[in-house]
């Protein structure tokens, strides 16, 4: 948004693989008025993975930004400071702000990529490189990148549960082991695969959420063969579901203040055939609030684990 009030000329395109946070800038784009020509919002993971930064696009671009997440991980960053070179045009340019802890690991991948380093700046927090790419590179795959390590379900750089089961997992397992859903469901925030996985019984599987890492790397490892949607909020689902919904598997990230579990409820009304089951997680705190608004279902079945908790609903009359 800045860039394109400074320089209205631009041709922007802002790319995340958050859902939610194009969302937020496609906001912020109408309360600057910015219109939607010459800026827009679009889907993608870093751009190495990926035929273009944009999911179905070859387009090339003059210049390439990006604050690159610490979180995101080495082999990550590594790939992306080397390879968006294979995106940018002929004179095309990037220009990358990192933390300062990884500043020389950034410095040393452009080197070794054989990058030219065209302008660099940096104080205690942070490091600015300004780079010419090399563009002789050819595009990797997707686990090739993002995989952390090898097994029955793989871990991924940028996503949480690659040495362990979190709580919030653990206490769906737990209640599908007992209560398991079968006919069509859907899986808001599938993780990184676990859950699909344990949807033995169910018909088709639909995930869905606005992390687009998350999706993608839930498919990798899941033997389900799942239809995923990258949305930015719960909601959304009305407007891309077709037909009724047997069962809802819901781990919304909830936020201070705002009504995420009352619009998981509402919306899942809407999806649910009658006597369909919906399994909420999250902090106990969470649950309990989904409970107290629980209008329109009757509570099945309940499951505590350290500060976590499934709540299973049947839709009523």
């Amino acid at each position: 948004v800045s860039l394109k009030k400074k320089f209205p000329e631009l041709d922007i395109t802002a790319s995340d693989r958050d859902a939610l946070a194009l969302r937020f800038t496609e906001m912020n784009i109408k309360l600057n008025k910015l219109g939607k020509d010459g800026i827009r919002t679009a889907a993608g993971l870093l751009p190495g993975s990926l035929k273009s930064p944009v999911e179905g696009e070859s387009k090339l671009y003059d210049l390439i930004i990006s604050n690159i997440p610490a979180k995101a991980g080495n082999p990550v960053i590594r790939d992306f400071l080397q390879n968006c070179g294979m995106h940018l045009t002929e004179k095309g340019r990037a220009a990358v702000v990192i933390v300062e802890p990884l500043a020389d690991f950034a410095g040393d991948c452009l080197k070794k990529s054989g990058a030219e380093i065209l302008y660099k700046e940096a104080d205690k927090q942070y490091t600015v490189f300004h780079f010419k790419p090399n563009r002789n590179v050819s595009p990797m795959t997707f686990a090739s990148i993002y995989k952390r390590n090898e097994s029955r379900i793989s871990g991924f750089h940028g996503l949480p549960e690659f040495d362990s089961i979190s709580y919030r997992t653990k206490v769906v397992l737990e209640m599908l082991e007992s209560h398991s859903g079968s006919g069509r469901t859907l899986i808001w925030n599938p993780g990184i695969g676990y859950i699909p996985n344990a949807c033995k019984s169910a018909g088709e599987i639909l995930t869905a959420g606005p992390d687009m890492l998350q999706l993608k790397a839930s498919d990798y490892n899941s033997t389900a063969g799942c239809l995923h949607f990258h949305l930015p909020v719960f909601s959304a689902l009305e407007d891309v579901i077709e037909g009724e919904l047997d069962y809802i598997i819901a781990a919304p990230d909830f936020v201070s203040r705002a009504a995420v579990g009352e619009e998981v409820l509402e919306t899942s009304l809407g999806l649910l055939r009658m006597k369909g089951k919906i399994l909420a997680a999250g902090k106990s705190s969470d649950i309990a609030r989904i409970e107290k608004s629980s209008k329109g279902y009757t509570i099945r079945h309940s499951i505590k684990y350290r500060g976590f908790r499934s709540l299973l609903l049947e839709k009523i009359d």
